[in-house]
């Protein structure tokens, strides 16, 4: 019975367009004008859905990118769009 439930429920999950499989996560990186076309700009905080990251004082550029994307990929209800903000002065 409750594998029956479980197909008939897939079934129309399918279709009226419900997606069970990953969403993706679009990152937006601001990027400095060099003579070399450009280099990223290095992100101390980050915004998504009006959730924001700060990137703490001993935190890589890399580990603090991590984090946040690590956070987010646990959702995935829905295509989401993470900006990694420039620090001061755009560094």
């Amino acid at each position: 019975m409750r594998s029956d439930l479980s197909r008939r429920l897939k079934r129309l999950e399918q279709n009226v367009g419900v997606v069970a499989e990953a969403q993706p996560l679009i990152i937006v990186r601001f990027v400095k004008p060099n003579q070399h076309g450009g280099e990223p700009c290095q992100s101390d905080r980050a915004e998504c859905h009006g959730q924001a990251w700060h990137r703490k004082l001993e935190e890589t550029p890399q580990d603090f990118e991590s984090r946040v994307t690590s956070t987010l990929q646990k959702r995935k209800l829905s295509p989401t769009i993470l900006i990694f903000f420039p620090g001061n002065g755009g560094e």
